[in-house]
């Protein structure tokens, strides 16, 4: 039992051995898979490892020569660019010598260009220079200036440049009959040689710019006078006078000088002799001889002179008639239309305004022949104005004063018809100047000229109306031109009694009179009882302020007399 209990004993033993041998194999077993697993792990990460090593060495060998070679190119980029920029910096001083170049040439082009057009636009003088343009030349020598004129203005140094593109700018649409464009440019051209006057200390230009100030101011002077504001275009015309004078002084032979200076003097003593102003006027008159010197001007007169002079010789005969020397006055009118109709006869576009100054001497003639001599007479002298007078028309249907002059000469007429028993073409003639008169007035409703012609043709239609038997329809015609009489002398209400406005001072007494005998022969008594006492107080008001006058006298005496009757 013992030896059986150490066999069973030796046997569990040996099977424990055998248990723990396996288990220990098993463990052992476990332990080397493990380290298999762990160093596969590990050389498996250790060949990634070195792959990775040998992938980024292979990189970094790559990107080292990369860069090697991007270095090699920037450098030969950059020696490139360097190259390529000094290249370009000389091409670009070579352009902008060769702008500064371009410029000036441009600029010493665009004088040149400016100075001819300057010449062209100026009234020809001693070298007998005819001058004529076109609308389509006119256009595009304008289209030229405008082009240029943003890059002078944009210039401060350009002063004369841009001076004289003002005024050629202006001069063209004088031409072209576009007054208030013509006027918007010489105001500009007025301004610019006035501010280079201010700057100037001395220099050689001077006699330059005072010229340019009186040429403009002249211009201007026309324009203004032309539309009724007659105060301004007096006041520019003494500027023109005294500058022009000036250039004149420190430029003596310069002929172009003599012609304005001495056109500034006789339309300041035109402007003068309407203000009543004769003693004035008569110096100013005077000058205009003494400025034409033919010591100064060499060889004979220019056809310009020639009619400046001829103005000057209508200019007198003016002074004569406000002077009250009739007779003297329409043998010196007759005198300057005769020279003045020789220099026209032929007229080409450079001298329509010479046209149109003869149409208005004539119908100033044949006003004051009509008044005082032969109807017929003032009837010839008529006949001569219109044909100028309707050729022009045809040739600028826009000219206000042309048709101003149409409107004069059909009123005069008609009052002729009417004197010579011929009321019924009288009033076809009154009709078409009032129609005239309206059409420049719905253009420039304020031109005082223009508001007292129509309102006195609507006075003499209304007699033509009420000499043919139709009072009642005559009656409120007057009545408007009355009204509009008063409201015009309401505006220069207190003003100088010149001979203009003493003229419509008159001829509000006279419509006052003509409202009352017309509404007398309606058989409106009471219109006419106040229309004779207006007329009454008017005359004694005028005998007042001028007592020797013989047409206030008479109208004085009229009107009383036809008020006393109709009490």
């Amino acid at each position: 039992m013992v030896r059986e209990f150490e066999v069973l004993e030796s046997d569990y033993l040996l099977e424990e051995s055998r248990e723990q041998t396996v288990q220990e194999r098993k463990k052992q077993a476990t332990k080397v898979r493990t380290l298999q697993v762990i160093g596969l792990s590990l050389l498996s990460v250790l060949t990634v490892c070195t792959v990775y090593a040998f992938i980024t060495l292979r990189r970094a060998q790559k990107a080292e020569t990369t860069i090697a070679s991007n270095a090699a190119d920037y450098v030969i980029e950059i020696d490139a660019r360097e190259d390529r920029i000094a290249t370009l910096t000389d091409q670009r001083d070579d352009a902008i010598t060769a702008k500064k170049t371009a410029d000036a040439n441009l600029q010493h082009s665009q004088t040149a260009v400016d100075q001819f057009l300057t010449q062209l636009l100026q009234t020809p003088t001693g070298n007998q220079m005819e001058v004529e343009f076109s609308s389509g030349q006119l256009f595009n020598a304008l289209s030229f200036l405008m082009r240029n004129l943003p890059a002078l203005e944009a210039s401060p140094q350009l002063g004369v440049e841009r001076l004289r593109a003002y005024g050629n700018i202006g001069q063209i649409h004088l031409k072209l009959r576009e007054f208030d464009m013509a006027l918007s440019f010489l105001e500009k051209a007025r301004k610019q040689a006035s501010s280079l006057l201010d700057k100037d200390d001395g220099s050689a230009q001077t006699a330059l710019y005072h010229q340019w100030l009186g040429r403009y101011s002249l211009l201007v002077s026309d324009i203004r006078r032309h539309r009724g504001e007659g105060e301004t275009a007096h006041e520019l015309l003494r500027d023109a006078t005294t500058h022009l004078q000036e250039g004149l002084a420190a430029d003596p032979h310069n002929r172009l000088a003599r012609n304005e200076c001495a056109r500034a003097w006789l339309e300041y003593g035109l402007r003068t002799l309407r203000n009543g102003e004769l003693d004035e006027a008569d110096q100013a008159f005077t000058r205009v001889p003494e400025v034409l010197d033919p010591k100064f001007i060499e060889g004979d007169f220019s056809k310009e002179e020639q009619f400046l002079i001829a103005r000057s010789k209508y200019a007198k005969g003016l002074a004569q008639r406000d002077a009250g020397k009739v007779e003297d006055a329409i043998t010196t009118l007759i005198d300057s239309v005769q020279s003045m109709g020789e220099l026209v006869l032929g007229s080409s576009p450079r001298n329509q305004e010479q046209a149109l100054l003869l149409a208005e001497a004539y119908t100033e003639l044949a006003e004051l022949i009509g008044k005082h001599f032969s109807s017929d007479d003032a009837m010839e002298a008529h006949s001569q104005a219109i044909p100028i007078l309707l050729e022009l028309s045809r040739l600028h249907p826009e000219w206000p004063e042309v048709k101003f002059l149409i409107a004069r000469n059909y009123g005069a007429m008609s009052l002729l018809a009417r004197d010579s028993g011929k009321s019924t073409d009288g009033v076809k003639k009154t009709q078409d100047a009032i129609e005239l008169m309206n059409e420049i007035l719905s253009n420039d409703p304020e031109n005082d000229r223009y508001a007292f012609t129509l309102a006195k043709l609507r006075c003499e239609y209304a007699e033509l109306m009420s000499d043919l038997g139709k009072p009642t329809t005559a009656v409120p015609i007057v009545k408007q031109a009355v009204d509009s009489l008063e409201a015009l002398l309401a505006k220069h209400k207190g003003g100088k009694l010149t001979p203009q406005r003493l003229s419509w001072e008159i001829q509000l007494a006279q419509m006052y009179g003509v409202l009352g005998h017309t509404s007398q022969s309606a058989k409106q008594d009471d219109l006419a009882k106040t229309s004779f006492a207006s007329a009454t107080a008017k005359w004694q008001e005028l005998a007042s302020a001028v007592p020797e006058d013989e047409v206030v006298k008479q109208g004085l005496l009229w009107s009383k007399d036809r008020l006393a009757k109709l009490k």
